[in-house]
């Protein structure tokens, strides 16, 4: 069986979690190229898994034919130059998220992996982290029979503890743009897929002195079918949680411990309305398995043998929620969601 060539942009951190999904699957892919402005980190990259082909200029691995496959790991405000490059190419692409900087850049990404017929999935990997994966189940399987409301903590007080943000591209507003971009997105789209189409966002957000970014936020969101859900993020608090709760009319669920389970242990509650107790689930709450799921399908994606799951129309969605978040707290009301059109004969 032929494999399948891949080239991965982006030798950051970021990338090290990408490049453990290909290697689990080494019967079907082979981790061709790496490129990244930074010679000697992305030789490091190489040396240490086996990658062949080491390139300065990402144009330059876009030329390998045997690639036919690109996995874009770099800063946000790399993306869509990027992406356009490598539909051109005629590459599938896997890009990380925030998908873009903004909807102009989504919509162009969309526009041109439409007319050079590839696959464009934005790296939404929450969607495959396996308590994620079963709350769907769950919900879909009338456990708490209708979701009615989400509620998501995404606090993480390292950012604001070191020099991370000072000295990061994401402290300036046209690199990173804030923490609703970078950070809040990531319950944007797991809200989209568990319980509806978001119709309108009212947010108030704070901005750390000194930054141009914001740094805390509380959204509230107004979801199809009379549905509600708030986000709660701060970069500055004392600890770190990432708490979900998703109230059904039947019962509740409870994702305790997402990406940092070091406030709370790690698990998965569902409390039964009828029984008035709850039970906990055996769950794989491994974080690297949400990179290797993700990588996994869209590699099964570009086979034909999976029906995408996550869409170039998710990634942009995603981002014309985040506009209508700073819009929000620009004009100080409620705002609508502006999406864009989606052709559901499109390949992805």
């Amino acid at each position: 069986m032929k494999k399948i060539g891949v080239g991965i942009i982006g030798a950051g951190w970021i990338s090290n979690w990408h490049i453990k999904g290909y290697k689990s699957l080494q019967d079907k892919v082979e981790l061709l190229a790496i490129a990244d402005t930074n010679k000697e980190r992305a030789k490091e990259v190489a040396k240490k898994n086996g990658i062949k082909y080491v390139f300065t200029n990402y144009k330059e691995l876009l030329k390998l034919e045997e690639i036919e496959a690109i996995n874009i790991t770099t800063p946000t405000f790399l993306h869509k130059e990027m992406v356009i490059d490598a539909a051109k190419a005629g590459k599938n692409i896997l890009c990380e998220k925030p998908f873009a900087l903004n909807i102009e850049e989504s919509e162009e990404m969309v526009k041109v992996a439409r007319e050079n017929k590839i696959f464009l999935m934005p790296g939404h990997n929450r969607l495959f982290f396996p308590p994620h994966r079963k709350v769907k189940e769950m919900i879909d399987k009338g456990k708490i029979g209708e979701p009615k409301i989400f509620q998501g903590n995404f606090i993480n007080g390292s950012y604001a503890s070191s020099n991370f943000l000072q000295s990061n591209w994401r402290s300036k507003k046209e690199r990173g743009r804030g923490a609703v971009l970078e950070s809040a997105v990531h319950e944007i789209y797991v809200i989209e897929k568990l319980m509806g189409r978001i119709k309108s966002v009212m947010a108030y957000i704070a901005y750390r002195k000194g930054l141009e970014v914001d740094t805390e936020n509380l959204i509230l969101l107004e979801i199809e079918k009379r549905r509600l859900a708030n986000i709660t993020l701060s970069l500055e608090a004392p600890f770190i949680d990432d708490m979900e709760i998703i109230i059904g009319e039947k019962g509740v669920i409870l994702i305790s411990g997402v990406e940092w389970p070091r406030f709370h242990h790690p698990y998965l509650g569902l409390y039964s309305k009828e029984k008035k107790s709850w039970e906990f689930l055996e769950v794989d709450f491994n974080w690297d398995q949400s990179f290797i799921n993700m990588i996994s399908h869209f590699i099964a994606c570009i086979k034909g043998e999976e029906k995408p799951l996550v869409t170039a129309y998710d990634g942009r969605d995603t981002i014309a929620i985040v506009e209508a978040v700073y819009r929000s707290e620009k004009e100080g009301k409620r705002v609508k969601v502006e999406r864009g059109v989606k052709n559901d004969e499109d390949i992805f």
